[in-house]
Order: structure tokens, then C-alpha cells, then sequence
């Protein structure tokens, strides 16, 4: 797993941190602080580049303590959950603002650990699956007819 962390300070209006977390089932945007300004042009600069090496795989935004979004992080929050991506809330706060602004329903962290551990595994147990009948092997027992 790649992790990349990053912010950006907004003069009065905090500072946002957003971390980057490239997985296996999913590329993820971990954004906290302060969700306005340059902050959220970094945000979809970093959403923009990643686009290219994302496929198939799902762009999730988590929300942790969110403490400001303003009408730019509004904007871009709905504009990616109409791409598709999933919104994931880790404060009971940043629930009702992601609920608010996308008008839908909001995975808990909690939630959406489990999906992406679950993802993760069947992507591992097929690659694994030859070396596994390598190690135990089928002995096929043949009848007499």
C-alpha cells in the first residue's frame, strides 16, 4: 500500500490534511481539517493524476474530522460522487455533511475496512491458488470397471 500525506494551510481557515492511500481494491482520498481553498485544488489535482493509474478500481473519499467545507469542497465532493466514487464518513459530523451534500446515504469506516479486506483477499486467493495446489496436491483415486 502506497500512503502519501500532504496539506495545505488556508490563511483563516485552518489547515486541511489528506492522505492518499493506494490499495489493492481501491484508491482512497483521506481528506481531515479544513476542506476548502487550495486545499481542495490539491485534492483534485491529486484526483485528476490518479485518475490515469485508478482502472477498475474504486476512488473512495474518506471523511474523518472534518472542521470547515466550504462551497469549492462542496462542489467537489458532489461532482465525484456523480463519477462514482464511494463516500466514506469516519465522525458522525462529517456523515451528515457528506449525506447533506450528496443526498445519499454514507458508508461507516468501519464498513467499508471490512469491504475493501474482503476485496483484497479474493484478488490474493487467486493468485495464490496454483502454489496451493502445488503444496497440497489432488491425488484422483481411479475404479475398476
Amino acid at each position: 500500500m502506497n500512503r502519501t500525506a500532504t496539506y495545505a494551510r488556508e490563511a483563516g481557515n485552518g489547515v486541511l490534511n489528506f492522505y492518499i492511500h493506494d490499495l489493492a481494491a481501491s484508491f482512497r482520498i483521506e481528506i481531515e481539517g479544513s476542506f476548502s481553498g487550495k486545499g481542495v485544488t490539491q485534492v483534485e489535482q491529486s484526483w485528476l493524476t490518479a485518475s490515469s493509474v485508478i482502472g477498475n478500481r474504486a476512488l473512495v473519499i474518506v471523511m474523518g474530522n472534518v472542521a470547515h467545507i466550504d462551497a469549492s469542497g462542496r462542489a467537489l465532493l458532489r461532482r465525484s460522487h456523480e463519477d462514482g466514487a464511494q463516500s466514506v464518513a469516519k465522525s458522525p459530523l462529517a456523515n451528515q455533511l457528506i449525506g447533506w451534500i450528496t443526498g445519499q446515504p454514507v458508508t461507516s469506516g468501519m464498513e467499508a475496512a471490512k469491504d475493501d479486506g474482503r476485496a483484497w483477499l479474493r484478488a490474493s486467493g487467486l493468485r495464490l491458488l496454483p502454489l496451493l495446489l502445488l503444496l497440497f496436491p489432488v491425488t484422483a483415486i481411479a475404479g475398476n470397471s
